[in-house]
């Protein structure tokens, strides 16, 4: 399929979306026990920064250290929302992961130098994430911590799911 066609594709699937996310339930807790261990998290979306409030609950959205929307970058595969994020958290590609449960995500961390990540569980099949390139595709949420905490567990998992930054002291 074309990028056009894929594109075509995704706005169909994006007006007929239903308005608000469901977060999956290991979400708030993962991205607070990332920030207790002083990772820094960061969301590169297909979203538009106008639409991230009714999208995500405040809660989530105050989770998160560094946002991209579609209006600050192009849409995935094109990589450039995760150099943008990296650059905000002051983070190399190589000290970055990008984890995401789209091809579309996989391809645009690849180009962006990042370990990128596959969500078995997400939109997208263990075996097509894979197929995209992926470093490693985590089977389950629960192993998003311990590649994010002790990479040793994971083959390429320097960290997980988010970008990697130290907590500035308050």
């Amino acid at each position: 399929m074309d990028a056009h066609s894929r594109s075509a594709r995704y706005r169909a699937r994006a007006a007929t979306a239903t308005l608000a996310a469901t977060v999956f339930p290991y979400v708030p807790g993962t991205l607070t026990a990332l920030r207790t261990q002083g990772i820094a998290t960061g969301l590169v979306t297909s979203r538009t920064q106008c639409r991230l409030p009714w999208l995500l609950e405040p809660a989530i959205l105050d989770l998160l250290d560094v946002i991209v929307c579609s209006d600050a970058a192009p849409l995935k595969p094109a990589p450039d929302g995760i150099p943008l994020a990296l650059h905000k958290l002051s983070v190399a590609p190589e000290d970055a992961v990008f984890l995401g449960d789209m091809e579309s995500d996989i391809r645009a961390g690849l180009a962006a130098g990042v370990t990128a990540l596959g969500a078995g569980w997400g939109f997208t099949s263990p075996e097509q994430l894979r197929q995209a390139g992926a470093h490693q595709v985590l089977a389950d949420p629960a192993e998003i911590l311990p590649a994010v905490i002790d990479p040793a567990q994971t083959d390429h998992a320097r960290r997980s799911g988010v970008f990697r930054a130290e907590h500035p002291a308050p």
